[in-house]
């Protein structure tokens, strides 16, 4: 069965999950689910976007490790957002999101996946909780809930 190539925007807690102390069931699991979508993403079945935003928080990571396979991971395999989008745009649609309860890297994450119509995948509870709660324009779930929705697993 082929699927489709569909947009994915994973924020740096999805992205970051394999890297995560593996020993809580719930993080394990999400790994995998990680996993499995990067599997789908470099077979060409889906594209990966990234933004300025995980340049930003994957670049301040403490762990060179991480952060230099996470670089060379959106680099190697990922399309850059802004290159798609209006700043203009981009900036209003953040505030909004802000305004509406997100955090500042979170409402940015989230605009930018908007912008690259691309659904969001997070492993942040309560962001997705905050997000659900206001008019989305995209699908938004944790790396399980898309693998799940995707027939991946």
């Amino acid at each position: 069965m082929k699927i489709k190539e569909k947009a994915v925007y994973l924020d740096v807690c999805a992205l970051g999950r394999p890297y995560d102390d593996q020993s809580f069931m719930r993080i394990e699991i999400e790994s995998t689910a990680v996993q499995l979508i990067m599997v789908h993403v470099k077979a060409g079945l889906y594209r990966l976007y990234y933004s300025p935003v995980h340049v930003r928080e994957i670049s301040s990571n403490p762990d060179e490790i991480v952060k230099s396979d996470l670089l060379t991971l959106l680099y190697g395999v990922g399309k850059n957002v802004k290159s798609i989008i209006k700043p203009d745009m981009l900036e209003k649609r953040g505030r909004e999101l802000f305004a509406a309860g997100l955090g500042v890297g979170d409402a940015f994450h989230v605009a930018h996946a908007e912008q690259a119509r691309a659904v969001f995948i997070t492993c942040d509870d309560r962001l997705l909780r905050k997000y659900r709660a206001i008019k989305s324009e995209i699908w938004c779930g944790t790396p399980v809930e898309f693998c799940k929705k995707e027939g991946l697993i």
